[in-house]
This record gives structure tokens, sequence and C-alpha cells, in this order.
């Protein structure tokens, strides 16, 4: 059963999201948080798996950090997953929380259906943000780089694992477990739109994550 964790101070916005949760077999909306700090005393608490958070609660007035809440979220627990989850969608909302380690990025007014597949996307340990988004993301507007879309985490992987190393190689290296390697390893692929690591050397190559011996 996933654990949901919903950040937002809407009470309409609350009922929705637990009454569509609720219904499916695979996931419940365990916990509400009405501001950023109950969202990090309830997570460090509860560790829910996926956390819903409204942009508006994540940083404060007084803090130049948006994306403070999110970030130390991460930090209560690598594996725990967080969606940005706005009034609208918002390009660089988005670039921002994905390059801080969050996993999606959703607005308010989307499908059941969407809801549900961003929750368990992430869940599994990629990354969920709408096609429309997506498209914006990868587009001209972007990076021609696509690395620059991840996050120094992932890059530090990705690099790693382009150079040869396994997994538990890498894991030993960085300090992690060959767990939390293989979800970073999940995320980037997504990213990036690859499946293989031959398509991530290939990459690498000729983005020159990575050098060729001559």
């Amino acid at each position: 059963m996933i654990k949901v964790m919903l950040a937002d101070k809407n009470e309409l916005v609350v009922h929705g999201i637990k009454a569509v949760l609720n219904a499916a077999e695979d996931m419940t909306l365990a916990h509400v948080a009405q501001s950023g700090e109950e969202a990090l005393s309830l997570a460090k608490l509860h560790m829910p798996h996926v956390v819903l958070i409204d942009p508006q609660l994540d940083g404060s007035a007084n803090d130049s950090d948006d994306l403070k809440v999110t970030r130390q979220l991460l930090k209560l627990n690598e594996n725990m997953c967080v969606i940005g989850f706005s009034s609208t969608l918002n390009l660089t909302a988005a670039k921002m929380l994905l390059s801080a380690n969050g996993h999606g990025y959703l607005c308010k007014d989307c499908s059941s259906q969407d809801l549900l597949t961003a929750i368990r996307t992430t869940h599994r340990g990629e990354n969920y943000v709408p096609f429309v988004l997506a498209d914006r993301l990868s587009g001209p507007q972007g990076s021609s780089n696509p690395f620059d879309m991840l996050s120094e985490r992932e890059r530090e992987v990705c690099t790693l694992k382009s150079e040869g190393l396994t997994r538990e190689n890498i894991a030993i290296q960085l300090g992690l477990s060959v767990r939390t390697v293989n979800i970073y390893r999940h995320r980037s692929y997504s990213k990036l739109q690859i499946t293989t690591d031959i398509q991530l050397f290939r990459l690498a190559v000729k983005h020159q994550l990575v050098q060729l011996e001559r």
C-alpha cells in the first residue's frame, strides 16, 4: 500500500484528493499537512512513500530557498518521493523541483487518472511530469545538453556508470546503498528518455560527460 501525504491548505483540494486516493486499491491518503513545518514534522514521524506538496508551502517569504521544504523532506529519506502539486503549470518551477531531486510536478486540475499515475510512477523510482511540460522541458527552450536536467547526484551516477563502474562500485564510491543507486539510475534514464546502459554511454560521449581515451 502506497502511503501518501498531502501538504495543502485548501480544504476542497484535500477532500478531493482523499476521495480519489482512498478509492484506489494500492494507495491511501495517510496524512495531511497545512504548512511546510507540519509537513516536515509528519514526514519525519510517519515516513510516507509519496508527498504531494503545494509549492506555496515550499519555502517562505523570509527564505531565499523556494524549495526549502522539499530539500529537507528528501534529506529525511532519499527514498521518499516528492511531487510538486501546483495550481498552474509552471516550467521554471518544474525545472527547479526536478533539479533539486524532486520526483514529479503536477497541476491540481489534472485528471484522477493522471494523479494516480504520477504517484505510482514516482513510487517505482521514475520521474513524472505532464506531457505538455515534458515537451517543453526537452524542447528548444531548454538546454541542448540533456544532462543539465539531472540533479547533481543523478549526474554523478550517470558519469560513473558511463565510465563502466558497476552499481555496487558506484554505491561504494558515493557512499550510498545499491538500492539508492538504482533509484537515481531509473530517475536519470526516465529524464533522459533512454532505457539501456549503451544508450547512456553514447549520450554521455556525445555531450562530453565522459571522454574517450585516445
